[in-house]
């Protein structure tokens, strides 16, 4: 329907063209006429989903050895204890970085470390820190250090397996 409003506003600019030109009227208006029942005669596109082939689900990767680190898993590594106790574990081990706290200044460190299939961590590293300070990145990696051996792996097809995570740690005065 919009492309028909949009011929019929250009027939009627072409119906002032054809005014000052009268020697070329009977052209313009049956291309014109032709062009719209053109578009009258194209069928709408349905909506039937039998039209387009099914589509089939990617297989899960295959778990290549023991030693495969994985992105993208079925069951996410944790905490032992949830989140909530990850989050009163920092609290109650993290030590402001004095040179922030003396600015008055406050952040948010993205780690990004591996979780292993026996639960124990390494790879620790800093994505994105507070750039001026970066007492807040190491004082981060300190405390998730001490998390060692006190996640759950991941899990892929019902295995264990290592895994990466990244996670926020927020510096709140």
């Amino acid at each position: 329907m919009l492309k028909l409003s949009f011929v019929t506003c250009s027939i009627f600019a072409c119906a002032q063209l054809l005014a000052q030109a009268p020697s070329s009227e009977n052209k313009l208006q049956g291309s014109s006429r032709n062009f719209i029942e053109r578009i009258d005669e194209k069928e709408s596109p349905s909506n039937d989903a039998s039209e387009f082939p099914p589509v089939e689900a990617a297989p899960a990767p295959a778990i290549a050895n023991e030693d495969s680190i994985f992105d993208f898993v079925e069951e996410s590594a944790s905490f032992q204890g949830g989140q909530e106790e990850l989050i009163k574990f920092i609290a109650n081990n993290i030590n402001y970085p004095e040179d922030a706290k003396e600015a008055g200044v406050e952040g948010k460190v993205y780690i990004r470390l591996v979780v292993h299939s026996n639960g124990e961590i390494s790879q620790i590293a800093v994505l994105r820190g507070v750039n001026a300070y970066p007492s807040f990145a190491r004082e981060a990696s300190r405390v998730l250090k001490l998390t060692n051996g006190r996640w759950s792996p991941a899990k892929l097809k019902g295995k264990a397996v290592a895994s990466r995570l990244t996670l926020p740690i927020v510096f709140k005065l």
